[in-house]
């Protein structure tokens, strides 16, 4: 059996293209609470394409993400969620990137993520 050359392989990922990958980067940090979840429901799908080989870089960001996002609507409705649903989120999503495979990546991927949150949570002050 012959080897096939560079240009037979195929590199498949879990967006369509680089242009989706970035409108999804994008609205993942936008202030809009929408952009935001339709980010985290892109991701989502990604998840379902790709399963268990999503990027752990993009994986955590979308649990960050998304536990922001309920600690927004928790601060514009009370009745959203409990308080300790939220500091669960926020908890899982540091964890999950202590516990990924590459730690060292994840941390200085998402610091600048964390540190926004750590400035804009009530829960830390």
């Amino acid at each position: 059996m012959t080897p096939k050359s560079p240009k037979n392989r195929f590199t498949v990922l879990p967006w369509m293209n680089s242009e989706q990958l970035n409108k999804v980067y994008n609205s993942l940090y936008s202030e809009s609470i929408s952009q935001k979840r339709w980010a985290v429901d892109q991701i989502s799908v990604w998840n379902t394409r790709c399963y268990p080989s999503l990027p752990t870089a993009v994986e955590l960001t979308e649990s960050i993400v998304r536990a922001t996002i309920h600690d927004t609507l928790y601060q514009v409705d009370k009745t959203f969620c409990q308080e300790e649903d939220i500091k669960m989120l926020y908890c899982i999503a540091l964890i999950s990137v202590f516990l990924s495979d590459w730690f060292i990546f994840n941390v200085c991927l998402v610091s600048v993520t964390i540190m926004a949150l750590l400035s804009v949570s009530p829960f830390v002050k």
